[in-house]
């Protein structure tokens, strides 16, 4: 038996009223929720997303923004040779003879005792240059960086994302430097090919800037950053690609 029209309006009148009972009731309960509530679910998800952001980052050495520990070489200038090795520490000691080389300066190779002894599994070398009155005026430290969290980065990545010159400059003594921030040029003005043009055989570019230590002494400052493929094209292994840095902190005054 069909419902008469009568009855289908009593029908969808009853409905519609059903209906807006219950969006009634959900206004209430949204109101009724305690907005301490609402901003604690807020936060929640936010640390959530922020660890599992830094865990990400983490895996790919991106979280490191500390100072990378190197021979304070600010500390070196103006000290004469003896005092140099007493502060640089690490069972320093001369490496061979001192020579002769630009601009009159006598460089001295230091080693030190305490770290590994090759460039390929992370040698640390401190070269220390005197003017004729035998005080330093310019010190560079070189070390193999394969060790390092950020080491797998590719050489862009490693400069611009997890800002390896800064983090060597603080680590050298600098409290501020210029440009800040450091970014890598253009590929094509640090990227090296073979003879086919297409398998890069090195990957290699000299940063240079001023800055100053706590005390406010200026400096000029230099980082040769090194990315060398020769083994790892011989043994077809990207790990055995040697990544070098070398920083290196001048007197203005030389």
């Amino acid at each position: 038996m069909q419902p008469t029209k009568k009855q289908t309006t009593k029908i969808l009148v009853g409905v519609i009223v059903a209906l807006a009972v219950v969006l009634v009731a959900l206004v209430v309960a949204l109101v009724a929720t305690p907005q301490e509530t609402l901003t604690s679910h807020s936060a929640q998800a936010e640390v959530e997303a922020e660890e599992k952001a830094l865990e990400e980052a983490e895996k790919e050495g991106y979280y490191d923004t500390d100072p990378i520990e190197v021979v304070q070489l600010t500390e070196l200038i103006g000290c004469n040779l003896d005092q140099a090795l007493e502060r640089i520490g690490h069972g320093a000691e001369i490496d061979g003879e001192s020579k002769l080389v630009a601009g009159g300066l006598t460089e001295v190779t230091v080693l030190l005792g305490e770290e590994s002894a090759t460039l390929d599994t992370g040698a640390a070398l401190t070269y220390l240059y005197l003017d004729r009155s035998g005080r330093i005026v310019q010190a560079s430290y070189r070390i193999n960086i394969n060790d390092l969290s950020c080491a797998s980065l590719p050489f862009d990545q490693i400069v611009n994302d997890a800002d390896l010159i800064g983090r060597l400059l603080v680590g050298a003594g600098l409290s501020t430097y210029e440009p800040n921030p450091i970014t890598a040029p253009a590929r094509e003005k640090y990227a090296l090919y073979d003879s086919s043009g297409k398998t890069t055989t090195e990957e290699r570019y000299q940063f240079m800037g001023t800055g100053s230590d706590e005390a406010g002494t200026p400096f000029e400052w230099s980082v040769f950053l090194d990315y060398d493929y020769t083994q790892a094209i011989e043994s077809n292994n990207l790990a055995d690609t040697v990544r070098t840095v070398h920083v290196s902190i001048n007197s203005v005054d030389s």
